[in-house]
């Protein structure tokens, strides 16, 4: 054996002479790898400047006076490159990135994997110091806990066991602010599920316990103080929306009620108004209504009828109906049509609007959130916006697609060298957009760049060329929003009348006069297609001379809503005279100039 099996630390052979030559090897190679600190483990050549003892494990490709050695530890001794190939095992303190490195027989790997087990420790604190009181102790932001998958051998799934030693004992999370409990969930005292939520971590109120035989929930009792009632403590249902398909024991709460959901049918437990009575209601069942127009209140004959509409846990439009949304100067806003095959919704001009933001196009703050695909109505049809009311950004996952499908084009010509001479003398550069400028200021708007439509026209019409002929350059006609006005017929205002309704109240039967709207309606008599009046037989009446006078006939009738013609204002574009917006196609512009400039290069 010439060398030391770990190292390979040259060993003195026997009467061997000049012995400081093998005992000075040695010694740089302990000191190169005894601690081994090596300043980068991702150059391929020697550093410029390097420093006496300076030590590098050498990356792939190495070149110059490291060629050959990649993987290797080179240190500079005594003016001179040594190279020190690894052995597995070997590990490295890697300085540029404060990262331990070891080497697994091929290569050189991050962290020191060896040590995979860390058992019994009495204390662990990860970001912060641990106690006995917490003898495991973290102080961090985020913590993970992923489930070890099937291919790695463990079963996909994830669980976090807290065990207690008994039922009597507690198992549990603790929430706290700056160290002091705000809530507690878990198993407190015994086997049932506990939530308790406190004020100041001293004070703690059960809120909430789930039977561990049964599943059944308890609502905590808290003491109500003077100020706790006046900020209404206790059981709190915040008004929401009813559920489309709710199932027997729901329970949820609208600004019409409390409600539930019990045998199929849906009950309303409370009701918000004034009276808290209905009229023609059928309480004891689901809530309905027992005449043409459910309510009294709100909702009216008028608004709301047999023909019109059917109130169940939604409000309907029947086949061929409508449902209307009226503003102000009795216009109709927003229509809801059912056609028998599609429902839709329709109106001149539909803004969407935030709480409290305006209710007019310029003004509009709201927003509109699909789930789902947005389509048009027909294939490449229809515009998102326009030249005149443009989006001001899009954002998207990936790019657009536009369909360049070779079936649905002519056959590629050749593109005129006097486009692509212009198409090389447009100007490009920077700018700033000019109402961005106005809001921000000079310094605070953002500087832009490409080319201006302006400049794309005139070096077209320099080369003698039609810019409007090339779809990358377009010239649409400015729109301007304006008001106008139409002659709109509508049914009439609804009249009030006091009718008589029968209201049942704390198991009585009572009379009252109620005010309901009703429609206004007169009485037409019914036409075929060709517009003859329809007769239906009646009975005969009874004459004296005793005989048969065959039956008797009489139109029929039918009644109709009143109408009245109003002036109804609406929005819509018009052009202005003279006025354009000129823009670029920017894919077919940048398109044509690559190809200018393959043509210039001769490819």
């Amino acid at each position: 054996m010439t060398t030391t099996p770990h190292l390979a630390l040259p060993l003195i052979a026997a009467a061997q002479a000049q012995k400081y030559v093998t005992h000075n090897e040695a010694l740089f190679a302990v000191d190169a790898l005894l601690h081994c600190a090596v300043k980068d483990k991702d150059l391929a050549a020697p550093p410029a400047s390097p420093a006496e003892g300076d030590r590098y494990i050498i990356a792939g490709a190495a070149t110059g006076a490291w060629a050959g050695k990649t993987g290797q530890v080179a240190a500079l001794q005594d003016g001179v490159w040594r190279f020190y190939p690894p052995q597995a095992g070997w590990i490295a303190f890697v300085v540029d990135e404060l990262q331990l490195y070891h080497f697994n027989g091929t290569a050189w790997a991050a962290g020191v994997v060896a040590i995979t087990n860390l058992q019994n420790l009495t204390l662990l604190g990860i970001g912060t110091a641990a106690d006995a009181t917490n003898p495991f102790s973290t102080k961090l932001n985020n913590v993970l806990h992923v489930g070890k998958t099937v291919a790695e051998g463990g079963t996909g799934n994830i669980q976090v066991k807290i065990s207690k030693e008994s039922a009597a004992k507690t198992a549990s999370h603790l929430f706290q602010t700056n160290f002091s409990g705000r809530a507690e969930l878990g198993l407190t005292g015994d086997d049932n599920l506990h939530l308790k939520v406190s004020a100041d971590g001293a004070a703690w109120v059960e809120a909430l316990v789930f039977a561990a035989a049964t599943g059944a929930a308890t609502f905590g009792a808290p003491t109500v103080t003077a100020a706790a009632a006046a900020s209404g403590a206790g059981l709190r249902l915040p008004h929401g929306v009813a559920p489309t398909a709710p199932v027997n024991g729901d329970l949820w709460s609208t600004t019409a009620g409390w409600f539930v959901r019990t045998n199929g049918a849906t009950q309303q437990l409370a009701v918000y108004n004034a009276a808290a009575t209905f009229a023609g209601v059928n309480v004891g069942g689901a809530l309905s209504g027992a005449t043409a127009g459910s309510f009294s209140g709100a909702v009216s004959t008028a608004a709301l009828s047999a023909t019109s509409g059917t109130f169940t846990s939604t409000l309907s439009v029947n086949n061929g109906a409508e449902l209307n949304v009226w503003g102000p100067g009795s216009t109709v806003r927003l229509r809801f049509v059912n056609d028998g095959t599609t429902g839709y919704m329709q109106g001149a001009a539909l803004n969407l609007c935030g709480i409290g933001g305006g209710n007019t196009a310029a003004t509009v703050t709201g927003s509109l959130q699909v789930a789902g695909v947005v389509s048009p109505g027909a294939d490449n049809t229809y515009r998102l916006g326009s030249a005149s009311f443009r989006w001001s950004q899009l954002y998207a996952g990936t790019a657009t697609i536009n369909t360049s499908d070779a079936r649905e084009k002519t056959a590629l010509a050749e593109v005129p060298e006097a486009l692509l001479d212009a198409i090389l003398a447009v100007p490009i550069g920077a700018y700033q957009w000019l109402d961005s400028v106005a809001r921000k200021g000079p310094d605070g708007a953002r500087i832009h760049f490409g080319p201006t439509a302006q400049h794309v026209r005139d070096a077209i019409l320099a080369k003698g060329l039609d810019p409007e002929r090339f779809a990358l350059f377009c010239k649409d006609t400015k729109l301007a929003r304006v008001a106008r006005t139409r002659i709109v017929t509508r049914p009439v205002a609804p009249e009030i009348v006091e009718v008589e309704k029968v209201v049942i109240e704390g198991g009585r039967a009572i009379l009252k006069i109620i005010a309901e709207e009703r429609a206004v309606t007169r009485k037409v008599t019914v036409e075929d297609e060709n517009g003859a009046p329809v007769m239906r037989s009646m009975p005969a009446a009874a004459n004296d001379s005793g005989h048969d006078t065959g039956p008797a006939f009489e139109p029929l009738t039918a009644e109709i809503p009143v109408t009245e013609e109003i002036e109804e204002t609406y929005e819509t574009f018009e052009p202005i005279a003279g006025e354009f917006v000129y823009g670029l196609r920017l894919e077919q512009f940048y398109a044509l100039l690559g190809l200018a400039i393959r043509r210039k290069a001769g490819f």
